[in-house]
């Protein structure tokens, strides 16, 4: 049997390959960036809210009910600022397929370990 952790992470990475050139067929037929970004973040967000509601379904009420009542603001903060960062990675990356071609677009795209190593060395001077 194969773990679930395995199965998390090719689920992960085939949906994430799939997504530029998705994208690209859906500009060839005249959907905007926009359209293809709402729409993804609209099903991602469906989707995981199934899930968390099928994953806590003996207690959800309390669970729910309890969210409600200790909100953290800052957490708050965090995640509405996790969700615009997201929505403009997202813009970006796949509003890039619309001019240039998806080998390209996906290529300069994962240079991103770099960038972070780079970032992470000038704010915290360490590798």
């Amino acid at each position: 049997m194969i773990p679930r952790g395995y199965l998390y992470v090719i689920g992960c990475a085939s949906s994430f390959g799939l997504i530029t050139t998705l994208a690209k067929l859906t500009y060839d037929e005249g959907a905007s960036p926009q359209t293809v970004v709402f729409f993804r973040l609209l099903a991602g967000s469906l989707l995981m809210g199934i899930w968390s509601a099928y994953s806590h379904r003996n207690n959800l009420k309390y669970v729910i009910r309890k969210s409600l009542q200790e909100t953290n603001l800052p957490i708050v903060f965090l995640i509405i600022a996790i969700g615009f960062c997201i929505a403009g990675m997202s813009l970006g990356y796949l509003g890039s397929v619309k001019y240039i071609p998806v080998s390209l677009s996906v290529l300069l795209f994962f240079t991103f370990p770099f960038w972070v190593l780079l970032l992470n060395f000038i704010i915290h001077s360490i590798v």
